[in-house]
């Protein structure tokens, strides 16, 4: 009997070994092909071809998505992030290959493998890893604010490039919260918020009125922007979300200069069209105690307006994110009277 539980060890152990061996073995598979994807898109910032462009923007979004496994691909992105993979995805943008301006499908394709790649790098776990974030957030950002607030381009690439920066804002940032404590309202030092948030957020709340710098705009857009805030919005406390803050103390601005706009390149004359206040410098703040409620009327003008579907879910999940945080924060005054009849009432 013991004997037969000997070998019946043995046997396990020999099937644990050999299926660690058979998965690092597939990781290394994966790895090489990452490596295979990214080399062969290297040469894209030179090619003169689009539609050799686009098939190697593919084949490194393919990579990114499929092959870039467990601890070695995330390093492997992290070591050729700045050399390869930014610059290859600002080129599609900005369109300065051999070949002149880029095209929608090279544009687009940019956008989610910056998107793609945020999610890969994942966020700051601690004070000594929100610098690298905050760096590819500084790197990326101008020309998707700028494809965002450009008004001619397609609609497709403006909600991807919307996608790519409120993405890497979301993995780059840390909650914003309050305490209550000792009955009041107190900032939470233990968060911290990126430095983009608020203009992300502000530039998602702009982009999902019916109008955006004179022009209308499109339902899918604006369905982005606010499946954007939305998510962004899960960063912050219930507090900075549906709070009652009535003093100055609910704002937080500690930016710095708050120039968010301009890198101070040069940039070809058709990426500033309609694209006069890129680089103004100046930024409007908002009580973070009552973001969720300020948005509110925006958020039943879309209700109330729009016919789209898409637009309507993506308001529905803004409102229900704020219901909720103001459910936890429980109702004071007349609001509070009867809240718990009124909550579950039939029909409410």
């Amino acid at each position: 009997m013991e004997q037969s539980n000997e070998m019946g060890q043995t046997a396990s152990n020999n099937f644990v070994i050999q299926e660690q061996q058979q998965q690092q073995q597939q990781l290394q598979n994966h790895h090489a092909k990452l490596l295979q994807c990214i080399h062969m898109a290297t040469s894209l910032c030179s090619e003169k071809r689009s539609a050799t462009r686009e098939r190697g923007l593919k084949v490194l979004f393919r990579g990114i998505t499929q092959y870039a496994m467990g601890e070695m691909g995330q390093e492997t992105i992290q070591d050729r992030l700045y050399s390869d993979i930014v610059p290859i995805c600002l080129n599609g943008l900005r369109g300065r290959g051999g070949g002149g301006g880029s095209t929608p499908a090279e544009q687009y394709a940019s956008c989610r493998i910056l998107e793609a790649t945020s999610i890969l790098l994942g966020g700051g776990g601690g004070e000594d890893d929100v610098g690298a974030d905050d760096d590819y957030v500084q790197a990326i950002r101008d020309p998707l604010i700028r494809f965002v607030k450009v008004t001619h381009r397609a609609v497709q690439v403006r909600r991807a490039a919307l996608r790519a920066l409120a993405m890497a804002c979301f993995m780059g940032s840390w909650t914003l919260s309050y305490s209550s404590s000792s009955g009041g309202e107190e900032m939470d030092t233990t968060g911290r918020v990126s430095e983009e948030l608020e203009f992300v957020m502000d530039l998602c709340e702009d982009v999902g009125k019916e109008e955006f710098r004179g022009e209308r705009v499109d339902s899918r857009l604006r369905a982005t922007a606010w499946e954007c805030w939305a998510l962004l919005g899960t960063l912050l406390g219930d507090t900075c979300l549906a709070g009652d803050v009535e003093d100055e103390d609910g704002y937080y601005d500690d930016y710095g200069s708050g120039d968010y706009g301009g890198s101070g390149e040069e940039e070809d004359d058709d990426d500033h069209d309609n694209d006069d206040d890129v680089s103004t410098g100046s930024r409007r703040r908002r009580r973070w105690k009552r973001r969720g409620v300020m948005v509110l009327p925006a958020l039943s003008e879309c209700l109330d307006s729009a016919k789209d579907l898409e637009l309507r879910c993506a308001v529905g999940g803004c409102l229900a994110l704020i219901h909720e945080a103001r459910l936890k924060l429980g109702m004071k005054g007349k609001d509070g009277e009867n809240a718990s009849e009124r909550r579950y009432a039939k029909g409410e």
